[in-house]
């Protein structure tokens, strides 16, 4: 794919900092990206949105999970994530888990998300979240209780 990518003359990376850059221009609520209509108004917004002090004053345990193969949100935000929690966080970054929370074979990529999205999140994930659930319940099961 990067020989592909190369032969083409295609900057991914440049290329999804030119069709932000066009949605942050617009005033609209839509716009057309590739002649794909596209919700502006929500992106700006988003865009626009900061999540540290809604994180910073967070009071339940978290835990933050991204794998290493997420091609939309760096990896390395979820160790940002329990830096600014001032609660109870763990993070965990799943090698090879895409954004999408299943293993995919090659290089990461978009272009895989339709097919991946027709497979179950992947089970070892599903493992890691159950025994962090469990491991808080066994830390405090007055809490749990309490939450029945």
């Amino acid at each position: 794919m990067k020989l592909l990518l190369r032969v083409l003359r295609q900057d991914v990376v440049r290329t999804q900092r030119k069709r932000l850059a066009q949605i942050t221009a617009t005033t609209t609520d839509t716009t057309r990206i590739q002649l794909v209509k596209v919700n502006a108004r929500w992106l700006r917004e988003f865009m626009a949105h900061d999540p540290a002090p809604s994180l910073a004053a967070t009071q339940s345990p978290v835990l933050a999970i991204t794998g290493s193969s997420d091609v939309q949100v760096d990896p390395a935000d979820v160790r940002r994530i329990c830096q600014l929690v001032t609660s109870d966080c763990s993070c965990d970054i799943v090698d090879g888990l895409t954004h999408l929370l299943r293993l995919e074979a090659g290089p990461p990529s978009l272009r895989t998300y339709k097919k991946q999205a027709k497979r179950p999140i992947d089970g070892a994930l599903l493992a890691r979240i159950g025994g962090w659930l469990d491991d808080r319940e066994a830390r405090d099961p007055a809490e749990s209780a309490q939450r029945e």
